[in-house]
């Protein structure tokens, strides 16, 4: 799925791809799979790791993927 957004992304060239890795990955994992994704495009990033976060609802903590929080922090610089 991400190969086929980041493909998109390219072809529309007005869109760009902000992707996460798949939880609960170490370092090393994050880096293979950035290799197996096998791009170099300026239209697309992939972010780690995922985010310790407050959990509200439940008490504790949660992980939640980092993509949410980067489309806000591009939201607010993006002209």
């Amino acid at each position: 799925v991400q190969e086929a957004i980041i493909t998109h992304c390219e072809q529309s060239r007005y869109r760009f791809a902000i992707l996460d890795t798949p939880p609960g990955m170490t370092p090393d994992e994050a880096r293979e799979w950035r290799t197996y994704l096998n791009f170099d495009s300026s239209y697309a990033a992939l972010y780690y790791p995922w985010l310790e976060v407050a959990d509200l609802a439940q008490g504790g903590t949660k992980l939640v993927p980092p993509s949410g929080h980067l489309a806000g922090a591009y939201n607010s610089v993006d002209a």
